[in-house]
């Protein structure tokens, strides 16, 4: 499979099966005890995806195997986002009214109604990229700033394990993806 991490399922059934809560308590006292508490929290925000989250990951990768090679082969999160952008900017080339509308050239509803279903997803998957990087208060996690980089989630997942990639998370990437294609 190239540089995708293949034992993170073993690693996510291990985390399913146990208790985390209680495992991270342990491993905080232990840390604490050792002056170490600050790497732990980074470390919570990089957490394993459960085993649907997984699954849901394998399933994205066959069904979109085109992405399944940009991830794998990319040497930098730059490289894969930069082989995405190309991608969505070919499919949008082809639609001479959708490539007008994502540059803004042309706007209205009468130029909306000329984009076919993978040309949204093209210029989604285009403003995942332009906005990637960007931090956020978000509301859900009582203010937390949060950074967007979806992409870089992906691939993170994809070969460490972690990423913090959730079901919600990679169901939205497969109905983007099908909806690409």
């Amino acid at each position: 499979m190239g540089r995708i991490n293949t034992a993170v399922l073993t690693v996510s059934l291990f985390f399913d099966k146990i208790n985390f809560g209680s495992l991270a308590i342990i491993y905080a006292a232990t840390l604490q005890q050792q002056g170490n508490l600050v790497p732990f929290l980074n470390e919570l925000k990089h957490t394993l995806p459960n085993v649907k989250a997984y699954r849901l990951m394998q399933q994205l990768f066959k069904e979109n195997p085109g992405l399944f090679d940009i991830i794998d082969t990319s040497k930098t999160i730059r490289q894969a986002k930069k082989k995405l952008k190309t991608r969505a900017l070919e499919v949008l080339r082809e639609n001479k009214a959708a490539y007008a509308y994502y540059l803004g050239k042309k706007t209205g509803n009468l130029q909306l109604e000329k984009l076919r279903s993978k040309d949204y997803a093209a210029i989604r998957i285009l403003d995942y990229i332009q906005h990637s990087g960007r931090q956020f208060k978000d509301p859900n996690l009582k203010g937390e700033i949060v950074e967007n980089d979806p992409f870089a989630i992906l691939m993170q997942c994809a070969r460490k394990g972690t990423g913090g990639g959730t079901p919600a998370y990679f169901y939205d990437m497969i109905h983007l993806f099908r909806q690409f294609s």
